[in-house]
């Protein structure tokens, strides 16, 4: 990466390889290292597919990280830039939509983002397209709605199993052969009793080669296996494991499901994660700014239009127009120039933000 930067191929090639590394990070769980490249700017002549293939990889980083919002944001912006073409970028951001649905509690809405299941297509995505499909059916079935048999076009959980392991070896093996195995896992969900020893093997196929996300997701799911089969002792232990890397990575929406897990179960999870400290209260919060406002108006007092700052924060210049006219709104004034006054009167534009 840094020697296609050093080259001036940062436009391009430099961006793909920049996109690889965030999937990367996600794998290895060094997301401490995520947010500081997964704001490094894109340049405006960087479009098309490579643009889109960024965006879709800063997507997954911020679904790992729970901030839906932003992923969604991203999802759009990816599909600015290529339109409706069939291609394995956009299997990409379908997929990273998808998850979203889920998360949001929408499944007939994920299931419809992976009409994709039926086409035979040699990407590593397809394994994983299939499994979230497989989810989707999973969630429906322990809220008994039945409302996504009437959607067209969207394979069934038997369909989907025969295509999971359908799914050759040759171009990805470890992809297709994690695919296939958490399709397998999730399909016992949708059966009405989850498979401790599916989610087992799910969770093996993510420990080698590691991929920490989904090694966690396997692991919340394992507990929720075991508790089901009334093997307490093993499902309270993969339920603090879960827990605590969950907390160690900051995969927050996994804690949460983890502690909700452990609410039903009355598993004690007090001093399995060392709790944070309290920390101090961020320069112009007392003025109701919220977190992401203040990162808006660090860049706003540095001089950022607010084309740089959609850029550097990777959200659309409308999503930054807004951010700027509600901080403006909020801090009383009429202009840029005096909300910059009061950013650096706060301690908020001390730094300067480069994009």
């Amino acid at each position: 990466i840094e020697v296609a930067r050093s080259a001036g191929l940062e436009r391009a090639p430099g961006v793909v390889l920049e996109s690889a590394r965030l999937v990367l990070y996600v794998r290895l769980g060094r997301w401490s290292e995520i947010e500081r490249a997964s704001k490094r700017s894109v340049a405006p002549s960087v479009q098309g597919v490579v643009a889109a293939f960024h965006r879709s990889s800063a997507a997954l980083v911020a679904i790992a990280r729970g901030d839906l919002v932003s992923a969604r944001e991203l999802v759009a912006e990816g599909r600015s830039y290529i339109g409706e073409t069939r291609s394995e970028v956009r299997i990409g951001l379908d997929l990273a939509e998808a998850e979203v649905a889920l998360w949001e509690g929408r499944p007939e809405d994920s299931l419809r983002m992976t009409e994709w299941t039926s086409v035979e297509m040699l990407v590593p995505h397809q394994g994983f397209m299939i499994a979230t499909a497989m989810r989707a059916w999973g969630d429906i079935t322990e809220r008994r709605s039945t409302s996504a048999r009437g959607i067209q076009g969207v394979a069934g959980p038997e369909e989907l199993l025969a295509s999971a392991r359908a799914v050759g070896d040759t171009t990805y093996p470890d992809s297709a052969r994690s695919g296939r195995v958490l399709s397998e896992a999730e399909f016992s969900r949708v059966q009405g009793r989850s498979d401790p020893d599916a989610w087992r093997a799910a969770l093996e196929s993510f420990l080698d080669p590691p991929h920490a996300y989904m090694a966690i997701y396997c692991r919340w799911r394992l507990a929720e296996a075991m508790l089901t089969a009334s093997a307490r002792a093993d499902a309270t232990r993969e339920l603090l494991d879960a827990y605590a890397e969950a907390g160690d990575l900051g995969a927050t929406l996994i804690v949460g499901e983890l502690e909700a897990l452990a609410r039903r179960a009355r598993v004690p999870l007090a001093g399995t994660v060392d709790a944070p400290e309290e920390a101090p209260p961020e320069p112009g919060s007392d003025l109701g700014l919220t977190t992401r406002e203040i990162e808006v108006l660090g860049y706003l007092a540095s001089g950022h239009t607010n084309r740089e700052i959609a850029s550097a924060l990777f959200i659309s210049p409308k999503t930054a127009g807004t951010h700027v006219s509600s901080i403006l709104s909020k801090l009383g004034v009429t202009n840029r120039v005096e909300a910059a006054a009061i950013a650096h009167r706060l301690g908020i534009g001390d730094l300067e933000r480069k994009i």
